[in-house]
């Protein structure tokens, strides 16, 4: 991942976006993209004018709400912790092929209040270049209450923000992408705080075992794992096997299976893009 012109050139266009912005408060998760963005902001319109807005939910494993908090105290850049509830949301519980929508609208909303009572009128989120390659209809939220991507904007891509984030000293440079936990529930199946729960202690299972990358996609009675192909056969030896077998059953799942083509993003958007829903 050697830095380029072009990428550098993108840079310099998104340090142009933001210093039009002013005061500018982010939607901060600690993932790779946000912490990029973070760090661009605080340095091209100052901590003092950055707030970082920090949900914690059933959506988020409690480590990753900490270690956003953490970032944002090491950056020295203002933070706001917020509760949000998505089972308020009856969409979000129905889990519909656009349950994002409507998650990101009511999240977003609550996100924009605060930083109104901070008198801060420009909300950003980190969004990429690469989402809009995807099925998102929580973009299509963002548009409607004028959220600001500015990495979208200055056509940034995962690849060029994971290595802008290496060059920057950005410890997150190569830290897996990790998105909620209710993306690992089929679309038409009820979200319960039961079922994400179950999913982020068996993610945590599969973690502890030395596999960073991976995704548990809950079909009620079955777990079914996916994993980077080239890790797939580490799951063959018996002592590997017979550890994700038990635990995951403890936690509830009557079958454990392990998906042969391994781990693909988005995966369950599938349904969708193909016509299944």
């Amino acid at each position: 991942m050697e830095n380029t012109p072009l990428i550098e050139q993108k840079y310099q266009t998104l340090r142009k976006i933001l210093s039009f912005f002013g005061r500018i408060a982010v939607a901060f998760s600690g993932g790779v993209d946000s912490t990029f963005l973070l760090d661009a902001i605080s340095e091209e319109v100052g901590r003092e004018n950055t707030l970082a807005v920090i949900a914690s939910s059933f959506l988020v494993p409690l480590r990753e709400t900490k270690q956003a908090q953490k970032i944002a105290i090491d950056f020295g850049v203002p933070f706001l912790l917020i509760d949000f509830d998505p089972f308020l949301i009856p969409e979000f519980v129905q889990n519909p092929p656009d349950r994002c929508y409507w998650c990101k609208k009511t999240l977003f909303q609550t996100i924009q209040g605060v930083a109104n009572s901070q008198d801060i009128s420009t909300v950003v989120d980190g969004s990429n270049i690469d989402d809009e390659q995807d099925y998102r209809p929580g973009m299509k939220a963002l548009e409607e209450l004028g959220v600001q991507s500015p990495l979208r904007k200055a056509g940034l891509t995962k690849t060029d923000i994971r290595t802008l984030s290496r060059q920057h000293g950005l410890s997150t440079w190569n830290q897996p992408s990790s998105p909620c936990l209710a993306t690992r529930i089929p679309f038409g199946t009820p979200v319960t705080r039961e079922k994400l729960t179950r999913i982020e202690n068996a993610e945590a299972v599969l973690h502890h075992l030395g596999f960073p990358i991976c995704r548990v996609r809950d079909h009620d009675t079955i777990a079914r794992i996916e994993i980077p192909s080239e890790q797939i056969t580490d799951c063959f030896s018996p002592a590997i096997r017979h550890t994700i077998s038990d635990h995951l059953k403890q936690l509830g799942y009557l079958y454990v299976a392990l998906e042969l083509g391994g781990f693909v993003s988005g995966n369950m958007n599938k349904t969708v893009l193909k016509g299944y829903e």
